[in-house]
């Protein structure tokens, strides 16, 4: 429980890292995201959908590609946000090393809390999609009959934007006689069907 808990902290406040988040409605292979996310110009076959069409000529004359959920989905995440850096997030929430080499929890102390608050400061926003490609199929048939294909891809998308107060009510708990507001509060989802 405590690595899922960590792991769902962990994709919600992660860095961007990605200058124009997503990219392109298509599905990135894993290939075009080493090499920076550039997938306009290195992707082929049914990963070039979406992202840069023109590339299906560039496979093999009489290949067929095909790419489905099954057995397993491809399936690309991205989470970030503007406010909290590997190095933050680290400091509080990685606990500490005891004396034996067991990890234990951090317990933040005034001087920590406000240093909380203050990443908050300049931004707070935050950031996530998922997508998976459904079913993909590409065929070049030669060079004077050319290629085609065919994509579905599912996308969901989340970002919004977390008041301060929201921060002090998670540090300090619900204070007597203290007033929450909470109308800056912004979270916007949506989801997207996509076929090239």
């Amino acid at each position: 429980m405590k690595i899922l808990r960590a792991f769902s902290i962990l994709l919600l406040f992660t860095n961007f890292i990605f200058a124009q988040g997503f990219g392109s409605i298509g599905s990135a292979d894993a290939r075009s995201i080493a090499l920076g996310k550039i997938s306009t110009v290195s992707s082929r076959g049914v990963y070039s959908l979406g992202a840069n069409p023109a590339n299906l000529v560039l496979n093999e004359t009489n290949s067929v590609q095909l790419a489905t959920v099954f057995p397993l989905p491809n399936l690309n995440v991205f989470a970030g946000n503007d406010f909290l850096s590997i190095n933050d997030y680290n400091y509080f929430f990685s606990g500490k090393q005891n004396a034996l080499g067991e990890t234990i929890g951090k317990y933040l102390d005034v001087n920590d809390k406000q240093k909380f608050r203050d990443l908050f400061s300049n931004g707070t926003g935050f950031a996530s999609d998922v997508s998976s490609v459904i079913f993909a199929f590409t065929i070049n048939l030669n060079p004077k009959i050319g290629a085609f294909g065919f994509s579905m891809s599912d996308k969901v998308s989340a970002q919004g934007d977390i008041p301060l107060d929201l921060v002090n009510f998670f540090l300090d708990g619900n204070e007597v006689n203290r007033t929450y507001d909470l109308s800056n509060l912004d979270f916007k989802f949506w989801y997207l069907l996509s076929i090239h």
